[in-house]
C-alpha cells in the first residue's frame, strides 16, 4: 500500500501471499552467484572458468532480488492491513492493478496538493485520456476508495482525494515497510542501510532517464498513424 511501491490494492498480491514461486530454489541460486562474486572481488582468488558470471547473469540476479525484497516487504504490509482494515470495508481484496495504480497515483499527487488533484493532472500522471480516468475515478469513488470535494478557491473546480479509510490503510501499511525495513539494520548494520540507499537512488535516476513516461491511449495511437498518413501524403 506504500504510495510509492509496487501496486497491490492498496498492497495488492500478484502471487500467493507469504511465499514467492519456487522461492527456496531462487534463494539457493542467487546466494550461490552471491558467493561467486564475493569470491570475484577478491585478488587472492583464482575463478575457474566454469563458474565465471557474465553482466548478463548479474542483471537478471538484480530484478529477481529485487522483485523478492518488494514481494516480501508487500506480504507484511497486506497482513498488516488485513488485520487493521475495518469489517464494513470490502474492496481490500477487490482492487485490480489499474484500480491500485490510480489510488497510488492520488496519494503522490496529494502530498503535492494536499487539498485534491484535478481529473486532467490525475490522467496525465497515470498515463490515460480524461475520459478513462473520469471513469476510474467513478468506481473508486463508488467504492468508497476515493472522494470528491470542491475546491475552496474555485467552487466550480473538481478535486480527487483519498477517502478517510483508504488513507488510513495508507498509514498502517507504509508503517509496516518502514517498519520492516528497520527490522534489517541489527542483520545488516548502518552501513549496508546507507550503501543500498545511495545505490537505490542512483539506479532510480539513471533508470528515470532510460524509460519513456506513459502516453495518453489517444495521443500514442495517434503517433502510431502518423507514418502512415506521412507514407499517404507522399504517395
Amino acid at each position: 500500500m506504500s504510495s510509492r511501491g509496487h501496486n497491490s490494492g492498496i498492497v495488492r498480491r500478484t502471487s500467493v501471499p507469504g511465499a514467492s514461486p519456487g522461492g527456496d530454489a531462487r534463494a539457493s541460486k542467487e546466494e550461490t552467484l552471491s558467493e561467486t562474486l564475493t569470491h570475484q572481488t577478491d585478488p587472492a582468488f583464482t575463478e575457474p572458468a566454469e563458474v565465471s558470471i557474465t553482466i548478463e547473469q548479474v542483471s537478471e540476479s538484480i530484478w529477481r532480488l529485487t522483485e523478492e525484497v518488494l514481494e516480501l516487504l508487500r506480504t507484511q504490509a497486506t497482513r498488516e492491513v488485513q488485520r487493521g482494515k475495518r469489517p464494513e470495508v470490502l474492496w481490500v481484496d477487490d482492487v485490480t492493478r489499474s484500480q491500485g495504480n490510480t489510488v497510488i497515483a492520488v496519494r503522490q499527487l496529494t502530498e503535492i496538493y494536499p487539498e485534491g488533484v484535478t481529473l486532467k493532472k490525475l490522467a496525465e500522471t497515470i498515463g490515460v485520456t480524461p475520459a478513462a480516468a473520469s471513469v476510474m475515478v467513478d468506481l473508486l469513488v463508488k467504492k468508497k476508495m476515493l472522494k470528491r470535494t470542491r475546491s475552496k478557491s474555485d467552487r466550480r473546480s473538481v478535486l480527487i482525494r483519498l477517502a478517510p479509510e483508504t488513507a488510513r490503510l495508507f498509514e498502517i501499511s507504509e508503517q509496516s515497510l518502514r517498519r520492516s525495513v528497520m527490522s534489517l539494520l541489527d542483520r545488516l548494520g548502518p552501513e549496508m542501510l546507507h550503501e543500498w540507499q545511495r545505490i537505490l537512488v542512483r539506479a532510480a535516476a539513471a533508470l528515470r532517464e532510460i524509460v519513456e513516461p506513459a502516453q495518453p491511449l489517444e495521443e500514442a495511437e495517434e503517433s502510431l498513424d502518423e507514418p502512415e498518413k506521412s507514407a499517404g501524403a507522399a504517395g
